[in-house]
């Protein structure tokens, strides 16, 4: 449900909920929202807040929502710790060069993102000289839309998100064989003794792979 048109109050009860990790908040679209418009920092801040806590938020859109670097560079030192959120929106707000470069530096530790959109902004070979450096240690963002303005990135970007979605299907393809295969040799519990509550930490959530439904956690060698 789109919230562009939602008051403040209702806004601020959402992030409640959010806060409090309530099971009804796995997506927010905020996308164009005139409170964001008109609060754009507190706003924000006031999200960070809330996502300190949260674990069942998985998509966030905030395109349009007239964020500036200040407000980026806040989300970014979230999203540096953050590992629930697998698709963020952030098409067509107002950041500049430092302000992504923020970004960057802050999914360099990020451990969930999949899908970043960053349409509508200026994407210069700084900007893509940080985000380079961001794949060094960065195995889970696997769709980056922008348009740079330095065309012999885009290559080097394919081959990288190729890469690690390469290695989220061969990370979730293990703990499936883990699951489901005696673990003999390691002294380690059968897969029935194995829990089946919690999907594991894969990097796509459990709709990412129809079929299989929450896996059950791999055992831990002894």
């Amino acid at each position: 449900m789109s919230l562009m048109y939602a008051k403040e109050s209702a806004i601020m009860s959402i992030l409640k909920d959010v806060e409090e990790d309530h099971k009804r908040t796995q997506e927010m679209n905020l996308g164009g929202s005139n409170v964001w418009k008109s609060k754009s920092v507190q706003m924000t801040n006031n999200l960070c807040d809330a996502l300190q806590t949260n674990t069942r938020l998985t998509a966030l859109n905030l395109s349009a929502c007239m964020l500036n670097d200040a407000c980026l560079e806040t989300l970014s030192k979230t999203l540096a710790h953050n590992s629930t959120i697998f698709d963020l929106n952030l098409a067509d707000n107002k950041f500049t060069r430092p302000g992504l470069i923020s970004l960057a530096t802050g999914l360099t530790t990020n451990t969930g993102l999949i899908t970043l959109n960053l349409s509508g902004h200026r994407i210069n070979s700084e900007v893509c000289s940080a985000f380079l450096t961001m794949y060094d240690t960065n195995v889970t963002l696997c769709k980056l839309v922008w348009k740079t303005d330095v065309s012999g990135y885009n290559l080097r970007f394919s081959e990288l998100a190729l890469r690690n979605g390469e290695i989220d299907r061969c990370a979730v393809e293990l703990r499936f064989m883990q699951s489901i295969t005696p673990n003999q040799r390691s002294g380690g519990p059968s897969p029935r003794a194995l829990p089946r509550g919690a999907p594991p930490k894969s990097l796509h959530p459990p709709s990412y792979h129809p079929g299989l439904g929450p896996l059950p956690a791999a055992p831990t060698p002894r």
